[in-house]
Protein backbone atom coordinates (compact mmCIF):
# COMPACT_ATOMS: atom_id res chain seq x y z
CA UNK A 1 0.00 0.00 0.00
CA UNK A 2 1.30 3.41 -0.93
CA UNK A 3 1.66 5.81 2.00
CA UNK A 4 -0.98 8.49 2.44
CA UNK A 5 -1.08 11.60 4.55
CA UNK A 6 -2.76 9.54 7.27
CA UNK A 7 -0.22 6.70 7.57
CA UNK A 8 3.12 8.39 6.87
CA UNK A 9 5.01 8.79 10.18
CA UNK A 10 5.85 12.39 10.89
CA UNK A 11 9.01 13.68 12.56
CA UNK A 12 6.92 14.25 15.70
CA UNK A 13 5.72 10.63 15.65
CA UNK A 14 9.29 9.36 15.43
CA UNK A 15 10.37 11.64 18.26
CA UNK A 16 7.55 10.36 20.48
CA UNK A 17 8.55 6.78 19.69
CA UNK A 18 12.19 7.43 20.61
CA UNK A 19 11.25 9.14 23.85
CA UNK A 20 8.94 6.26 24.73
CA UNK A 21 11.71 3.73 24.14
CA UNK A 22 14.22 5.82 26.09
CA UNK A 23 11.95 5.78 29.13
CA UNK A 24 11.79 2.00 29.31
CA UNK A 25 14.01 0.15 31.81
CA UNK A 26 17.34 -0.91 30.38
CA UNK A 27 17.21 -4.28 32.09
CA UNK A 28 14.55 -6.60 33.44
CA UNK A 29 17.06 -8.80 35.25
CA UNK A 30 17.51 -9.17 39.01
CA UNK A 31 18.34 -6.12 41.08
CA UNK A 32 21.78 -5.84 42.63
CA UNK A 33 20.20 -6.50 46.02
CA UNK A 34 18.84 -9.78 44.64
CA UNK A 35 22.25 -10.79 43.32
CA UNK A 36 24.25 -10.05 46.49
CA UNK A 37 23.02 -12.91 48.73
CA UNK A 38 24.92 -15.29 46.42
CA UNK A 39 28.06 -13.15 46.44
CA UNK A 40 31.09 -14.90 48.03
CA UNK A 41 31.98 -13.17 51.33
CA UNK A 42 35.36 -11.64 52.04
CA UNK A 43 36.25 -13.49 55.25
CA UNK A 44 39.31 -11.93 56.83
CA UNK A 45 40.38 -13.80 59.97
CA UNK A 46 39.84 -10.76 62.22
CA UNK A 47 37.13 -8.09 62.26
CA UNK A 48 38.05 -4.63 63.42
CA UNK A 49 40.56 -1.84 63.03
CA UNK A 50 42.83 0.46 65.02
CA UNK A 51 43.22 -0.48 68.67
CA UNK A 52 40.42 -2.99 68.25
CA UNK A 53 42.85 -5.52 66.78
CA UNK A 54 46.47 -6.35 67.51
CA UNK A 55 49.33 -5.79 65.07
CA UNK A 56 49.66 -9.57 64.76
CA UNK A 57 45.97 -9.86 63.85
CA UNK A 58 46.36 -7.07 61.31
CA UNK A 59 49.22 -8.97 59.67
CA UNK A 60 47.02 -12.06 59.47
CA UNK A 61 44.38 -9.96 57.73
CA UNK A 62 47.00 -8.72 55.28
CA UNK A 63 48.17 -12.27 54.55
CA UNK A 64 44.57 -13.29 53.86
CA UNK A 65 44.08 -10.27 51.60
CA UNK A 66 47.14 -11.10 49.51
CA UNK A 67 46.16 -14.77 49.27
CA UNK A 68 42.61 -14.14 48.01
CA UNK A 69 43.20 -11.05 45.86
CA UNK A 70 42.98 -12.93 42.51
CA UNK A 71 39.73 -14.64 43.56
CA UNK A 72 38.23 -11.36 44.76
CA UNK A 73 38.96 -9.75 41.38
CA UNK A 74 37.24 -12.70 39.71
CA UNK A 75 34.18 -12.40 41.98
CA UNK A 76 33.66 -8.69 41.48
CA UNK A 77 34.49 -8.95 37.79
CA UNK A 78 31.71 -11.50 37.34
CA UNK A 79 29.30 -9.33 39.35
CA UNK A 80 29.79 -6.11 37.40
CA UNK A 81 29.76 -7.97 34.08
CA UNK A 82 26.45 -9.63 34.92
CA UNK A 83 24.88 -6.56 36.53
CA UNK A 84 26.17 -3.82 34.25
CA UNK A 85 28.06 -5.33 31.32
CA UNK A 86 31.36 -3.92 32.62
CA UNK A 87 34.49 -5.91 31.74
CA UNK A 88 37.30 -5.13 34.19
CA UNK A 89 39.92 -7.34 32.51
CA UNK A 90 41.13 -4.95 29.77
CA UNK A 91 41.78 -2.13 32.25
CA UNK A 92 43.61 -4.42 34.65
CA UNK A 93 45.83 -5.50 31.75
CA UNK A 94 46.41 -1.90 30.60
CA UNK A 95 45.75 0.15 33.74
CA UNK A 96 47.44 3.38 32.70
CA UNK A 97 45.60 3.57 29.40
CA UNK A 98 42.20 2.20 30.46
CA UNK A 99 42.12 2.42 34.26
CA UNK A 100 40.59 5.90 34.69
CA UNK A 101 37.80 5.06 32.26
CA UNK A 102 37.00 1.87 34.16
CA UNK A 103 36.87 3.88 37.39
CA UNK A 104 34.33 6.20 35.74
CA UNK A 105 32.24 3.21 34.63
CA UNK A 106 32.25 1.74 38.13
CA UNK A 107 31.35 5.09 39.68
CA UNK A 108 28.42 5.48 37.29
CA UNK A 109 27.30 1.92 38.06
CA UNK A 110 27.38 2.69 41.78
CA UNK A 111 25.34 5.81 41.16
CA UNK A 112 22.67 3.79 39.35
CA UNK A 113 22.57 0.60 41.37
CA UNK A 114 23.80 1.30 44.89
CA UNK A 115 20.99 3.59 46.11
CA UNK A 116 18.69 0.55 46.33
CA UNK A 117 21.24 -1.14 48.63
CA UNK A 118 21.18 1.61 51.23
CA UNK A 119 19.73 0.95 54.67
CA UNK A 120 19.72 3.30 57.64
CA UNK A 121 21.95 0.91 59.58
CA UNK A 122 24.64 1.18 56.87
CA UNK A 123 24.82 4.95 57.01
CA UNK A 124 27.77 5.28 59.37
CA UNK A 125 31.45 4.42 59.33
CA UNK A 126 31.20 1.99 62.23
CA UNK A 127 28.78 -0.23 60.32
CA UNK A 128 31.52 -0.76 57.74
CA UNK A 129 34.62 -0.93 59.96
CA UNK A 130 33.12 -3.44 62.40
CA UNK A 131 31.32 -5.55 59.82
CA UNK A 132 31.90 -9.30 59.29
CA UNK A 133 31.11 -8.66 55.59
CA UNK A 134 28.74 -11.60 55.25
CA UNK A 135 25.08 -12.43 55.71
CA UNK A 136 23.12 -9.18 56.06
CA UNK A 137 26.44 -7.31 55.67
CA UNK A 138 27.50 -8.95 52.40
CA UNK A 139 27.42 -5.54 50.72
CA UNK A 140 30.70 -4.69 52.47
CA UNK A 141 32.38 -7.63 50.71
CA UNK A 142 31.34 -6.06 47.42
CA UNK A 143 32.69 -2.71 48.63
CA UNK A 144 36.03 -4.30 49.50
CA UNK A 145 36.25 -5.94 46.09
CA UNK A 146 35.47 -2.74 44.18
CA UNK A 147 38.25 -1.13 46.24
CA UNK A 148 40.59 -3.94 45.22
CA UNK A 149 39.88 -3.22 41.55
CA UNK A 150 40.56 0.50 41.97
CA UNK A 151 43.68 -0.17 44.02
CA UNK A 152 45.01 -2.61 41.44
CA UNK A 153 44.48 -0.01 38.72
CA UNK A 154 46.72 2.28 40.76
CA UNK A 155 49.52 -0.03 41.85
CA UNK A 156 49.78 -1.87 38.52
CA UNK A 157 50.42 1.49 36.86
CA UNK A 158 52.61 2.94 39.61
CA UNK A 159 54.82 0.47 41.46
CA UNK A 160 55.58 3.00 44.19
CA UNK A 161 52.30 1.78 45.69
CA UNK A 162 51.76 -1.62 47.31
CA UNK A 163 49.07 -3.28 49.40
CA UNK A 164 50.19 -3.12 53.03
CA UNK A 165 49.11 -2.09 56.53
CA UNK A 166 48.82 1.38 57.96
CA UNK A 167 50.90 0.90 61.11
CA UNK A 168 51.45 4.59 61.76
CA UNK A 169 51.47 5.31 65.50
CA UNK A 170 50.10 8.79 64.77
CA UNK A 171 47.19 7.46 62.74
CA UNK A 172 46.45 4.95 65.49
CA UNK A 173 46.52 7.69 68.12
CA UNK A 174 44.30 9.93 65.99
CA UNK A 175 41.81 7.07 65.47
CA UNK A 176 42.15 7.24 61.70
CA UNK A 177 39.97 4.65 59.97
CA UNK A 178 43.00 3.38 58.06
CA UNK A 179 44.87 2.35 61.24
CA UNK A 180 45.88 -1.33 61.21
CA UNK A 181 43.88 -1.95 58.04
CA UNK A 182 44.92 -3.00 54.53
CA UNK A 183 45.60 0.11 52.43
CA UNK A 184 47.78 1.21 49.56
CA UNK A 185 51.13 2.29 50.97
CA UNK A 186 54.08 4.09 49.38
CA UNK A 187 57.44 4.70 51.03
CA UNK A 188 58.32 8.17 52.27
CA UNK A 189 60.19 10.35 49.79
CA UNK A 190 62.15 13.57 50.10
CA UNK A 191 61.34 15.43 53.30
CA UNK A 192 58.18 13.41 53.98
CA UNK A 193 58.85 11.65 57.31
CA UNK A 194 56.31 8.81 57.01
CA UNK A 195 54.80 6.56 54.32
CA UNK A 196 51.96 7.70 52.11
CA UNK A 197 48.60 6.06 52.83
CA UNK A 198 45.76 5.72 50.34
CA UNK A 199 42.70 4.16 51.99
CA UNK A 200 40.97 2.98 48.82
CA UNK A 201 38.41 0.85 50.65
CA UNK A 202 37.52 3.86 52.76
CA UNK A 203 36.85 5.90 49.62
CA UNK A 204 34.54 3.21 48.25
CA UNK A 205 32.80 2.65 51.59
CA UNK A 206 32.00 6.35 51.91
CA UNK A 207 30.24 6.13 48.55
CA UNK A 208 27.73 3.66 50.01
CA UNK A 209 27.52 5.33 53.42
CA UNK A 210 26.56 8.66 51.82
CA UNK A 211 24.56 7.28 48.89
CA UNK A 212 21.25 8.57 50.25
CA UNK A 213 22.57 12.09 50.78
CA UNK A 214 24.91 12.96 47.94
CA UNK A 215 24.56 10.41 45.17
CA UNK A 216 23.84 12.71 42.23
CA UNK A 217 26.56 15.17 43.19
CA UNK A 218 29.17 12.48 43.83
CA UNK A 219 28.30 10.59 40.65
CA UNK A 220 28.85 13.80 38.70
CA UNK A 221 32.14 14.56 40.51
CA UNK A 222 33.48 11.09 39.58
CA UNK A 223 35.79 10.74 42.61
CA UNK A 224 36.97 7.23 41.74
CA UNK A 225 38.42 8.43 38.44
CA UNK A 226 40.32 11.14 40.29
CA UNK A 227 41.48 8.58 42.87
CA UNK A 228 42.88 6.30 40.17
CA UNK A 229 44.32 9.07 38.02
CA UNK A 230 46.13 10.82 40.89
CA UNK A 231 47.31 7.52 42.34
CA UNK A 232 48.75 6.41 39.02
CA UNK A 233 50.54 9.73 38.58
CA UNK A 234 51.86 9.72 42.15
CA UNK A 235 50.47 13.15 42.88
CA UNK A 236 50.73 12.66 46.65
CA UNK A 237 54.45 11.91 46.43
CA UNK A 238 55.42 14.38 43.73
CA UNK A 239 55.25 17.45 45.97
CA UNK A 240 57.79 15.90 48.35
CA UNK A 241 60.39 14.76 45.82
CA UNK A 242 62.23 18.07 45.47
Amino acid sequence: MRPTAHNVPTMFDRLKERLSLAGKPASTGPSLAQRLPDYPPYQAPHVGWGKGISVAAAHENLAYFRAVLPQRLAHVGALVMTDAGIDIAPALAAPRELGPDLATQLNAWAGRRWPALHEARLGNTGAWLDSPRQGPDIVWSMVMDVAIVLGELICRANTDWRWDLDLSAENLKDKMASARRVVLLADAVGTMPWPFVDDVEGAVARRLIQIDRANDRVTHMDPWRRLVDEGQRGVAMEAWRS
